[in-house]
């Protein structure tokens, strides 16, 4: 894989956002719908750092290249305990949970997110995270 192709990638990555959550009547199905949210952002995210891990990069960026893999190991992380947050909880605490879970306003979306800038100032443009 080369880091044109990991551009489109990171841009894709749909993090779960919670605003409007729950009507009253919805709050079962828009629970669903977040954990399936997080548990697949948490799949994709081991490979999408492996992937990270094996490109070849000029040695200038490899400390921003690091940085990224493990800020994308650490939103997994994150995810899985999001996942097991919500399912351990009354399905009416779900709305004060997920406003409290919110992965989008995570420190690992912000690491994520510098390493992106520092590949950037190394010629390396991968764009912002959640845009493609």
């Amino acid at each position: 894989m080369t880091i044109d192709a990991l551009g489109p990638v990171l841009g894709a990555l749909e993090l779960a956002h919670t605003e409007g959550c729950c009507a009253p009547g919805q709050m079962a199905s828009a629970r669903k719908l977040y954990v399936t949210s997080a548990q697949d952002l948490s799949t994709s995210l081991g490979p999408l750092a492996s992937q990270i891990v094996t490109l070849e990069l000029a040695p200038g960026a490899h400390a921003a290249q690091d940085s990224l893999a493990a800020a994308v190991l650490e939103l997994a992380d994150e995810a899985r305990r999001v996942v097991d947050r919500i399912q351990r909880a009354r399905v009416t605490d779900f709305p004060r949970l997920a406003g409290e879970l919110d992965v989008t306003n995570s420190y690992a979306v912000k690491r994520m997110q510098t390493a992106l800038d520092d590949l950037r100032a190394e010629g390396y443009d991968l764009g912002t995270i959640g845009t493609s």
